[in-house]
């Protein structure tokens, strides 16, 4: 209570967000929220449609959509700040928490979505005017995020990655498509790269990748 039923909902995502426990789950009508949300409890996210229920982040805080906790996020389109600075993101998963992103639209980022220490689950989800589709920085064993069925076509002028891992990680990454663009012959993004330590268990299959420089790297 109150935000129990439409006619009594909340006027604002974070409002409902700051008065639920671990468990609970908001459903967000359609419409363009003006917004950037920080979710302290382990709760499900769940949009109408990536096509009409809209988080604007634009002219707000770094990152659009921050997961302190577990969470599930499903059916939404995240306008991120920009492309100009590697603080921008999309969706944020906080330290060793899992959280799976399914059925959604991320635009105007530099990081998509950034995995911090943690796993989950990336599914149907598309990924556009974007410098790198998926971060993550595991330093974990614990660190195995998963991506499938999903479209990353990276800034034609900005874009780096479709997929970074930084330090290890054990990523599975599997019937995607993922666009870079080759701007001149030596100066084109990577698909797929590692840096600082290398993946203790890569899994790739079924991936459909065109206009990088490199489809896998390892620097």
């Amino acid at each position: 209570p109150p935000f129990t039923s439409w006619e009594t909902a909340s006027d604002s995502i974070q409002k409902c967000i700051n008065i639920c426990v671990d468990g609970d789950t908001v459903i967000v009508a359609n419409g363009v929220y003006k917004e950037s949300l920080i979710i302290n409890p382990a709760i499900s996210l769940i949009g109408s449609s990536m096509d009409s229920c809209v988080i604007d982040g634009r002219g707000l805080a770094l990152t659009v959509i921050q997961f302190i906790n577990h969470g599930y996020i499903d059916g939404f389109n995240i306008i991120g700040l920009g492309r100009e600075d590697m603080n921008y993101q999309g969706i944020l998963c906080g330290n060793y928490k899992n959280l799976d992103v399914i059925n959604c639209r991320i635009t105007n980022c530099y990081d998509g979505i950034y995995f911090r220490k943690s796993s989950g689950e990336i599914k149907n989800v598309i990924m556009q005017e974007i410098v790198c589709g998926v971060f993550t920085f595991c330093m974990s064993d614990t660190c195995k995020p998963k991506l499938y069925n999903s479209l990353i076509v990276l800034d034609a002028a900005l874009g780096k990655f479709a997929w970074d891992s930084f330090d290890g990680g054990e990523p599975t990454i599997e019937n995607n498509i993922m666009v870079g663009k080759k701007r001149h012959e030596n100066d084109a993004p990577q698909g797929i790269a590692k840096a600082f330590r290398a993946h203790k268990k890569l899994i790739l299959r079924n991936n459909l990748m065109a206009g990088f420089l490199y489809c896998i790297s390892q620097d």
